[in-house]
């Protein structure tokens, strides 16, 4: 996902502005909104991701801060197996440190690891189809990237 400025928004036509939203921050705008208000918009969820992701980040680091190495909790998880393209191992990394978990196989990781990649999601599009069954264009959905099992 782009990073976009205010004043880069604001330099942008409505077209691209709703583009814009509809693809990378998943908005449903539309040509009847200003474009001063298609701005404030976006402007908006740029600034709720951002905080949200100062948030996971912040929680992640006390976790990790607040408690021994020896004494993190950790929890057992498994992630299923992926299809023939995807990689034998998933790798998250939080605040530079890594995990190299292997598909298919139980292994204890700290419980903040197995929430962050319990909330990893991927775009999908689905298609959109009129009352007659054609389709006229593509709707954007936010699905979990893996599946997760949980032991807690």
């Amino acid at each position: 996902m782009t990073t976009y400025t205010k004043s880069q928004l604001s330099s942008l036509n409505e077209e691209e502005l709703i583009q814009i939203g509809a693809d990378e921050y998943n908005l449903e705008l539309d040509d009847s909104m200003s474009k001063t208000a298609l701005v404030e918009e976006i402007w908006a969820s740029i600034k709720a991701s951002i905080k949200a992701s100062k948030e996971n980040e912040k929680d992640a680091k006390e976790s990790l801060d607040s408690t021994p190495a020896d004494k993190k909790e950790k929890v057992k998880i498994t992630i299923a197996k992926g299809g023939e393209n995807d990689p034998d191992y998933v790798t998250p990394a939080i605040n530079g440190r890594v995990w190299q978990i292997k598909r298919g196989v139980e292994v204890e990781v700290p419980k903040f690891v197995a929430r962050h990649i319990q909330k990893l999601t991927q775009t999908v599009y689905k298609p959109v189809q009129d009352s007659s069954g054609k389709v006229i264009g593509k709707k954007a959905e936010e699905v979990a990237r893996f599946n997760v099992q949980t032991n807690f």
